[in-house]
């Protein structure tokens, strides 16, 4: 015994010690200081994870003659201790090693590796080691699997597996994808509300300052970090869309089907490598479907504090949440599920809606419902700069990939037309409706994005029971094409959707162009903050200790804040959105002007000097700045500073 057990020690410091421990040392980055709770957590994760992995290695031993090492496995099979509660207790204890690691050091970097090995120590198990238990012990083995999860559940574990699978190989993709260029104009704003949490702000409701906020805490200001929950959101909507299929009738195919089409839409693969609140809003659609199908399938009313908990979710995500709502209930009048109506479950679910909407609906009352202020001027300029055109053309294209539309249409036929689908027919109108309803107020083509999963969903159980009527042949050409096309189009949406081109390259300038500048928009904020650190550089003493960062857009303020203290400058102040509220503190004597342009600070300053220009090294013309990219240093404003600031608000 003592032999084996100074081989399972050699094993473990080599493998083991590798994977757990070295690993993670090898790849943490810089990371940020986390509260002391969260680095106790973190220590006492890694020590669980030792403790358990000491524990298995033990059983090895000694119950199964053997040691961990797979060329010189138990001969025993080994179902007792924590094996009686899961099949890979081994696997778990190293996982929680790593990440008790990312913990402690608060390193994002760990996170990502973590996800790695966690998909790695899955295709082992799976496709190596539990095919090589099974040819060793035979029934037994087989015996065991029935009893004992793979890991922590069993409910059709292989189905639910594989879109675990699925959903962590979207993260994983993600995660190492969105690291490449910077901070997107948008995340800089919402850096901003981040540091300055509260229960509304006036361009959007409190989740994604909320989720920055612990992005922040978690991760500091690593790029991948805050985008990690983004990333999250749409393994989750992948995730969603396959269970939504199961429930439909969907076997395993179906369900691997419509999650991978719902993951290649273009609107998914945007809304996961940045932090935007388009990202939970669409989780939230997703989530509202998934429940209402758990509702029609069992006919258990209590589903509705699930959809109305949701619902209120995705109010405080995005208010687009509205159009959704307002499917479920044209679902409900227009079809069987107007029986709700007179159970006190529906009514619950509405009062859990509005109870989770409250803490906004009373920012909303106490700040004169400035949203809808803000969301009237955003929706003009929409209009008028075309952005809401094409709005009915574009959701061929647009907001699902263009290879899916035989699938989300056949959703449509199977919900409308189809006598196994009227049971779900509510879905087809939580479609219909906000269509519809975006149509007359002339939304843009991708708030619609989110309905789609539910069709895609729809349209893979009536197309599995299609092919299964047809001859084996026919079948298999048909499954080949599917599969086929859906990855071919996956590769392509990706490459030009996710931030992985070259800057500069004819695949950069294309894929930003299709993106609508949401590429360029990540380049040159570093150097805009070293600009503006320079110019004050030159100014006397004095002039320093009284200056002031005048910021005309969210991202000129974002950058300075994010970038600025490294450079001692003082934080910038600016008149858009949440920005104005907060105002401007003590009346700087001397400003730097970012963002604006000549006429404006003539018009507000009796002097103004042109001091510098704002440039990056990749000669990437950054869409949010465009036109101003003069930095000025103004004096002597023409106004007091509290009549300048009244007229100063903007919105954007």
């Amino acid at each position: 015994m003592l032999w084996r057990l100074f081989k399972t020690a050699i094993f473990s410091i080599v493998a083991p010690g590798t994977v757990g421990v070295l690993g993670p040392q090898w790849v943490k980055d810089g990371g940020s200081e986390l509260a002391l709770v969260v680095r106790v957590l973190g220590l006492a994760l890694f020590l669980m994870g030792v403790a358990i992995y000491l524990w298995c290695a033990w059983d090895f031993a000694v119950k199964g003659l053997g040691t961990p090492a797979p060329i010189d496995a138990p001969r025993r099979l080994v179902v007792k201790g924590l094996y009686r509660f899961t099949r890979n207790p081994m696997y778990l204890g190293v996982s929680a090693m790593i990440f008790g690691q990312a913990l402690y050091y608060g390193s994002f970097s760990i996170v990502v590796y973590l996800l790695a090995i966690v998909l790695a120590f899955n295709l082992f198990v799976r496709f190596y080691e539990e095919p090589t238990l099974r040819r060793l012990f035979g029934e037994p083995y087989d015996d065991y699997c029935r009893t004992v999860p793979r890991w922590l559940f069993r409910a059709k574990a292989r189905d639910l597996a594989a879109l675990v699978l699925l959903a962590l190989a979207v993260v994983v993709l993600h995660t190492l994808s969105n690291g490449q260029y910077g901070f997107h104009r948008d995340e800089l704003l919402t850096l901003n509300n981040a540091r300055h949490l509260a229960w509304g702000y006036v361009v959007y409701p409190p989740m994604t300052p909320f989720l920055g906020r612990v992005s922040l805490e978690l991760f500091g200001t690593s790029l991948r970090g805050f985008r990690f929950f983004a990333a999250v959101s749409q393994g989750l909507v992948v995730f969603l869309t396959g269970l939504a299929t199961r429930e439909l009738g969907g076997e395993r195919e179906a369900q691997l089907v419509a999650a991978l089409a719902a993951g290649i839409a273009g609107p998914s693969l945007v809304s996961g490598w940045f932090l935007s609140y388009t990202s939970f809003d669409y989780l939230c659609w997703v989530l509202v479907v998934y429940f209402v199908i758990r509702l029609l399938k069992s006919d258990d009313p209590r589903w509705w504090l699930a959809i109305g908990a949701a619902i209120g979710l995705g109010m405080m995500a995005k208010y687009a949440m509205a159009f959704l709502a307002l499917g479920v209930a044209g679902g409900v009048l227009l079809t069987p599920a107007r029986r709700y109506l007179k159970r006190p479950w529906l009514w619950c679910g509405v009062a859990a809606a509005l109870l989770i909407m409250l803490p906004n609906i009373i920012w909303q009352i106490e700040h004169h419902f400035v949203s809808l202020e803000c969301l009237k001027t955003i929706h003009a300029r929409d209009i008028r700069w075309g952005r809401t055109d094409y709005f009915l053309p574009n959701q061929l294209w647009k907001s699902a990939n263009p290879v899916t539309a035989p699938l989300w249409c056949a959703g449509l036929w199977y919900l409308f037309v189809v006598p196994d689908g009227k049971r779900y027919r509510m879905l087809g109108w939580m479609y219909v409706i906000p269509l519809l309803a975006f149509l007359v107020a002339r939304g843009r083509d991708y708030y619609l994005a989110p309905a789609y999963p539910m069709l895609l969903a729809a349209g893979t159980v009536w197309g599995e029971r299609w092919m299964n009527s047809l001859s084996v042949r026919s079948a298999l050409i048909a499954r080949r094409t599917t599969w086929r096309s859906l990855v071919v189009s996956g590769l392509i949406t990706a490459a030009v959707t996710l931030p992985v081109a070259p800057l500069n390259s004819g695949w950069w300038r294309a894929a930003d162009q299709i993106n609508g500048g949401n590429f360029n928009m990540q380049i040159g904020w570093p150097e805009l903050a070293e600009t503006v650190a320079k110019i004050r550089d030159t100014l006397p003493a004095q002039e320093q200790a009284e200056l002031g960062i005048l910021a005309g857009d969210e991202g000129e303020n974002g950058a300075v804040n994010l970038y600025g203290p490294a450079y001692g400058l003082p934080g910038a102040i600016s008149g858009m959105n949440s920005n104005w509220m907060r105002g401007y503190g003590d009346p700087p004597q001397t400003v730097i002007v970012v963002g604006e342009d000549r006429d404006f600070v003539d018009r507000n300053f009796t002097s103004c000097e042109l001091a510098g220009r704002l440039t990056n090294r990749y000669g990437i013309r950054n869409a949010t700045i465009g036109g101003y990219d003069a930095v000025f240093v103004c004096r002597n404003l023409r106004e007091p500073w509290p009549v300048f600031w009244e007229h100063f608000k903007s919105y954007g």
